[in-house]
């Protein structure tokens, strides 16, 4: 997460956030994002039990545990990502506003890993899953053999 603060300390020292308003919304976003990605790697939750998910083919299972990861975490920091998108938008500043997407600041979960998933089934699994640390989940999921 050094990273995401460096990144954002180079835009704003290079001068690309001219207006009080983004770089109060570029300080949240880091804050908020850092703040997330700690919860989920410190996180110890257990993958949530449910029978449709068990009766999927392992290679479907890895997309939706991996698809609701992106999910949760874009979930997490969505409130700052989105105040971030309207501030830059507001001072039109289309520099910042491409620097962050190529962050994946503003990219929901990418659907090609839940192609041909049951998106009602799909609903009612992310509704019982929580911040999750996806290296310990694909551990306790064997997906890491």
């Amino acid at each position: 997460m050094r990273l995401l603060k460096f990144l954002a300390s180079i835009a704003l020292l290079t001068g690309c956030a001219a207006q009080a308003d983004s770089e109060v919304t570029i300080t949240d976003w880091v804050a908020k994002t850092e703040q997330c990605v700690a919860v989920f790697n410190e996180s110890k939750a257990s993958f949530p039990k449910d029978a449709w998910f068990d009766s999927l083919p392992v290679e479907q299972k890895r997309g939706v545990v991996f698809y609701l990861y992106q999910e949760k975490l874009f979930g997490c920091s969505k409130q700052e990502s989105d105040a971030l998108m309207a501030s830059l938008t507001q001072s039109n500043n289309k520099t910042l506003i491409k620097f962050f997407k190529g962050l994946g600041a503003f990219e929901k979960p990418d659907t090609k890993f839940i192609k041909d998933i049951d998106t009602d089934q799909l609903k009612k699994l992310s509704s019982n899953v929580v911040a999750f640390n996806l290296v310990n989940v694909s551990k306790e999921l064997n997906f890491l053999n």
